[in-house]
């Protein structure tokens, strides 16, 4: 086999559960890094595209934490990512998608917020136009 393809039940909404399956996710890429059966493992942590998509910066602050902190090891209860690429003495590279989370309201070619008519400032729901980084 060439390729093997784990996916979790992605059934679930940040209200239910903010953290999203950032940690399960990160044990299942850890588990995939240490047992040697691979020469690349690839990993979508979602968080930030998913909250970024209901444009509640409030509610966005714990799942875009947890993806970091799954990444970079702050959840001492078990192994993370970085670790287990150190492990190895694999090389870790980060990519991103649309960002979403990083960019929640509209704005004007001035880069100033846009406003409705009432004066609120109005979301951004649908995927950015910003560039990849």
């Amino acid at each position: 086999m060439l390729e093997e393809y784990v996916e979790g039940d992605s059934g679930i909404t940040f209200n239910v559960q903010p953290k999203l399956k950032a940690l399960e996710i990160d044990q299942k890429a850890c588990d995939a890094i240490l047992c040697g059966r691979f020469y690349q493992v690839h990993l979508n942590i979602p968080n930030g595209d998913m909250v970024g998509h209901i444009s509640v910066v409030e509610a966005s602050v714990v799942p875009c934490k947890t993806a970091n902190d799954a990444v970079k090891g702050f959840n001492f209860v078990k192994q993370m990512i970085l670790d287990a690429v150190d492990q190895v003495g694999g090389i870790f590279v980060v990519t991103v998608d649309h960002g979403n989370a990083a960019d929640m309201v509209k704005m004007n070619k001035k880069g100033e917020p846009t406003l409705h008519k009432e004066g609120n400032v109005q979301i951004l729901t649908s995927h950015t136009l910003q560039p990849v980084s």
